[in-house]
């Protein structure tokens, strides 16, 4: 009976120290700490996500949310941030005409954009080179940095097979046909970046 009490003493003790005032610290830093991991590391989830998460290929998931969580994680303004454009000549050199994937390469490919641009002094920008991928920048005038072309690394070892992947051929139907109802809602969604 002693212990228990005492054991019972430590737990009203550890719940007070928690709750100073009725407001539970303890759960509001664990709360906090897990919102800082899950924004610090929001590109490799959604990279897992969308490999994971049944969904259309038609709806180019990976390049939207691409685009989507660069703007999530900037800095309010859209400098130093890279996207995709909403062309589908250029999006179709980018994934369809190199060893780049939609599904596989989409997000990480601008992130490493972006902390490239974000890590760079010299002005203009108009390249990357970094995390296995390269290409060709161009900025607008709000300060955001647009992919013109894009190829994997292959000195960093990160050959991967020249098939046009799943994405390409609702990028290339999309292309032919902007003006199809799918292609343009597509479109729309690409330009939130």
């Amino acid at each position: 009976p002693a212990g228990r009490s005492r054991a019972c003493l430590l737990r009203g003790l550890a719940l007070r120290a928690a709750m100073v005032d009725g407001v539970p610290y303890s759960l509001i830093g664990v709360i906090i700490a897990l919102a800082a991991v899950t924004f610090h590391f929001r590109l490799d989830l959604a990279q897992k996500l969308v490999e994971v998460a049944p969904g259309d290929e038609g709806d180019l998931r990976a390049l939207v949310w691409a685009n989507t969580l660069q703007r999530f994680g900037g800095t309010g303004s859209a400098q130093g941030t890279c996207c995709y454009a909403p062309d589908w000549k250029k999006l179709s050199g980018i994934f369809c005409d190199s060893d780049v994937d939609v599904l596989r390469d989409a997000i990480p490919m601008l992130g490493h954009c972006t902390e490239y641009v974000r890590g760079r002094a010299e002005f203009p920008i108009r390249m990357f080179h970094r995390g296995g991928f390269n290409g060709n920048l161009t900025q607008r005038r709000d300060g955001m940095y647009l992919i013109k072309e894009a190829a994997r690394d292959e000195s960093e070892g990160n050959a991967a097979s020249k098939a046009a992947g799943s994405g390409c051929s609702v990028i290339r139907r999309c292309q032919a046909k902007p003006t199809e109802a799918h292609c343009r809602e597509l479109r729309k969604k690409i330009e939130q970046c």
